[in-house]
């Protein structure tokens, strides 16, 4: 399997340094990363898959004891490549006084970086120690579920930095399935009732333990039920929730507008704006599900129908 090495920065002494090695089957392209006289090395690569979607890929090591100038450097950086890009970015920050658990420093050191997590609303994965008991390495995005089993293993060589592996999930195609569904209303239920009572159930649990039994009553009445039952095919579409009102959706567009301000201006303001929209949002939701089930609840005696379909769905 062949790889190209797209950056590597080497420090010229032990410890530190960026490397970014891609498989040649991935289409990647340099970014401009490092800044010119700074003391943390940065490299980014552009990766796109097959259908065209993008993520951008950032490599970062600061130095332990890098000065709070530095710090707002990287922090300055990350929040620049967050705007309008879909953004993982992974690295040794050297932070150990930053509990991730928390998302909060105990000290200086690191409040600066933990404000640009926050600014730019990113996930941290790693939540095993990397180096002894601190969490030096990490693995950080801007979208919700695009990094999935994130793992710590052993050593590498002579590292003492621990192996970090994840899986970083791009833009996928939505495939659309047909699901199938029994019709119990159109059901043969003598023929179901003749088919089991032609069964010699002491025969068919002679000798069987109790798991065994019950397997065996499980698939015999999955077997009837396949033969007697109709299917009729539903088609997976958007699910729309019942309690999803008007006021509801505007409140979703206004939160959507406030997050893209956030992306283009970066402002304080716009992040202030987003979580307002956010809170509001929540509480509207919680309360119109609240309303829409004391609604149902007092009305199930004379409509059952709309009762039983909102709790089986």
């Amino acid at each position: 399997m062949d790889f190209s090495a797209l950056k590597v920065i080497e420090r010229g002494k032990r410890g530190g340094g960026v490397a970014l090695l891609v498989r040649d089957t991935i289409t990647a392209t340099e970014r401009v990363g490092n800044v010119a006289g700074s003391s943390f090395e940065s490299v980014w690569v552009e990766v796109r898959n097959r259908k065209g979607a993008v993520t951008l890929l950032g490599g970062f090591y600061r130095p332990p004891g890098s000065s709070r100038d530095t710090e707002e450097q990287i922090g300055r950086q990350i929040l620049e490549r967050c705007k309008n890009n879909r953004v993982v970015i992974m690295g040794d920050f050297n932070f150990p006084n930053i509990d991730w658990h928390l998302i909060s420093s105990k000290g200086l050191d690191g409040a600066e970086f933990v404000k640009c997590v926050q600014d730019g609303f990113l996930s941290q994965y790693v939540d095993r120690p990397t180096r002894g008991n601190a969490i030096l390495d990490l693995v950080l995005g801007n979208k919700p579920g695009q990094v999935t089993d994130p793992s710590v293993s052993e050593h590498l060589g002579d590292s003492d930095h621990r192996c970090l592996a994840f899986i970083i999930i791009m833009e996928k195609d939505r495939i659309r399935e047909d699901r199938k569904i029994f019709s119990c209303g159109r059901a043969n239920y003598e023929a179901i009732r003749l088919e089991l009572a032609g069964v010699n159930w002491d025969d068919v649990f002679a000798g069987k333990c109790t798991m065994d039994m019950w397997s065996m009553f499980r698939d015999l009445l999955q077997d009837v039920r396949d033969k007697f039952v109709p299917v009729r095919k539903i088609r997976n579409g958007k699910v729309k929730e019942p309690w999803v009102t008007s006021e509801v959706k505007n409140l979703v567009r206004w939160k959507k507008a406030a997050y893209m301000r956030i992306r283009k201006q970066g402002s304080d303001g716009s992040i202030e704006e987003y979580r307002v929209a956010r809170k509001e949002l929540k509480k509207r939701l919680r309360r119109a599900r609240r309303e829409l089930e004391k609604a149902l609840a007092s009305r199930v005696k004379e409509n059952p129908k709309a009762f039983f379909n909102y709790v089986k769905n």
